[in-house]
């Protein structure tokens, strides 16, 4: 689990958090549908309603098991369905209006954390890295930064999310062009840097990432 967090047994996460699972599962993934379910059953979290409060530390414990028993690139496509969930305020039009925006989305659907801390360091042209020190698994916060541009992006723009220099750290870079090859993505891509599943794919069949 990521260092820099505090004590998860009074902290509070919003059902949105965990509502997220099933409904991007059910679009997503039938088949681990049942295994999730059973996952979430067993934290005590059967049936999460977006709208009441749960202890983060149940929260916590559903994703740990959900990327130990179905796989990380799952919850890689729950982080990017957290995106769809949250409610952002309505001025947000952009990936660069989003992106600066997370520690205070984080905040929304949070009680009691206030020693997190998320930051993005930009060059302001579309490359940055963005540190969470939060206790949830970096394959979930990068399907989160994923889901950005899922939410802001456009047909042609495309945000690609990669391992930082640190274990807190993603590396993300974006563009508002059309992406005609993925090597004009992530230029001498290293092996297991992608934290990406689309990406991973497409940087072995030479092919442009899908959306």
């Amino acid at each position: 689990m990521p260092s820099g967090h505090d004590s998860t047994r009074t902290a509070e996460v919003s059902g949105v958090f965990l509502d997220a699972i099933p409904t991007t599962l059910d679009r997503a993934c039938g088949s681990c549908h049942t295994v999730v379910s059973s996952i979430l059953a067993a934290e005590a979290v059967a049936d999460p309603v977006s709208t009441d409060w749960y202890p983060l530390a149940d929260g916590l414990a559903v994703y740990d098991r959900i990327e130990a028993d179905v796989g990380r690139y799952t919850l890689f496509r729950i982080g990017r369905g957290l995106a769809r969930s949250m409610d952002w305020p309505p001025e947000i039009a952009t990936i660069d209006d989003a992106l600066p925006l997370l520690a205070d989305q984080y905040d929304r659907y949070h009680r009691g954390t206030e020693s997190w801390a998320i930051t993005l360091e930009s060059d302001q042209q579309g490359t940055g890295k963005i540190t969470f020190k939060t206790p949830y698994p970096r394959v979930l916060e990068a399907g989160l930064v994923r889901g950005v541009d899922d939410q802001f992006g456009t047909e042609d723009t495309y945000l690609a999310v990669r391992r930082g220099p640190c274990e807190e750290c993603l590396s993300v870079r974006w563009w508002d062009e059309e992406i005609t090859h993925v090597d004009r993505l992530v230029p001498r891509m290293t092996r297991g840097d992608d934290l990406d599943p689309d990406l991973r794919r497409a940087s072995r069949a030479g092919t442009p990432a899908s959306r």
